[in-house]
């Protein structure tokens, strides 16, 4: 390595939460402590009223020293496919093996991606807006808890980030009681059997009226390649209508598999993402007329319009904690 000036983590020994930016700023490298400039400022803030104590919290960066111009591309590129097309990427990986020693030693319970950087470095990951608020497992440190969130210098900017990142925040709260990777158990039909997607078909035409069948479609090529039915988050069943470049199903069987989706979708209460586009498709491609619908990315837009609708983003924000209580912002 260089002589640069070097920002090391801080924080107890035994600290239950690590935080690990992206690399020192200009005021980190005056005073060389992490996350103490004006992005440090807000993120110890949200931390704060999420309720944790910086105090309490051991902090730190992938690269230790400050990038010149504060271009982390000069020791990962992660906008490159080839991630090691970076002139300093032989110093990047040595601060990725300080990191493991560090994250080994303190052995936290959880620990906050913070930025895209630290999620590539600790889950080979990209794209931490899509990740963010989930549980995931570690590739540096295996069996380490990892929670990514979007770096409080892109809320600097764009206000509307600080929202997404205190939520995640409360969340790494929750999960901080534990080292274990809880997640929740759900059983999947994905290749069913004919006997399967009718039973199941059918059990679906027993539910009450009033209670929420959710339903969503995928298309290829203007035909419908599956269609996917869950009434509880834990049980779901996808139906698909191709293998391969041929047909799933034999004539007769799709023809009662069709029929008996048309009377769930025409009888019951539908809820799902983009319904709009699934019930005008389907009207349009086999005359069904799609029943009450509940569209959660029109009911996101309607009660949130600052922020995203795509599933992805809605999923993040509404669910369950252990205690029952959901979560939202």
């Amino acid at each position: 390595m260089n002589k640069a000036i070097m920002v090391p983590g801080e924080g107890p020994p035994g600290a239950k939460v690590a935080f690990v930016g992206e690399a020192p700023g200009a005021e980190e490298e005056r005073l060389r402590r992490p996350f103490i400039g004006s992005s440090g400022t807000l993120l110890t803030r949200l931390m704060t009223t999420a309720g944790l104590l910086r105090s309490n919290c051991y902090i730190t960066n992938v690269v230790k020293e400050r990038p010149l111009n504060n271009d982390i591309g000069l020791f990962v590129n992660l906008a490159s496919n080839n991630v090691s097309n970076a002139p300093r990427y032989t110093e990047y990986q040595e601060y990725v093996r300080i990191l493991e020693q560090e994250l080994k030693e303190v052995a936290p319970n959880v620990v906050v991606a913070v930025g895209a950087t630290p999620l590539w470095a600790l889950c080979a990951l990209k794209g931490v807006t899509k990740w963010r608020g989930s549980i995931l497992e570690s590739t540096l440190v295996p069996g380490l808890k990892v929670i990514p969130t979007i770096h409080p210098a892109a809320a600097l900017r764009q206000w509307v980030f600080s929202h997404m990142i205190l939520h995640d925040l409360r969340r790494v709260v929750e999960e901080s009681r534990s080292p274990a990777i809880e997640r929740p158990e759900r059983q999947y039909i994905i290749r069913p059997t004919f006997l399967e997607a009718t039973n199941f078909l059918n059990v679906l035409l027993q539910q009450d009226a009033d209670t929420p069948i959710a339903c969503d479609i995928e298309v290829i090529n203007d035909e419908v390649s599956c269609i996917s039915f869950a009434v509880t988050p834990s049980v779901g069943i996808s139906i698909p209508f191709f293998r391969g470049p041929g047909p799933y199903w034999a004539i007769e069987e799709e023809k009662a598999i069709w029929r008996l989706i048309a009377e769930v979708l025409e009888t019951k209460h539908m809820a799902g993402q983009n319904l709009a586009f699934d019930s005008t498709f389907l009207y349009t491609k086999f005359g069904i007329r799609m029943n009450v619908c509940e569209d959660t990315m029109v009911g996101q837009a309607i009660a949130l319009p600052d922020f995203p609708k795509g599933l992805d983003f809605i999923t993040s924000i509404y669910f369950f904690d252990p205690s029952g209580h959901r979560l939202e912002l």
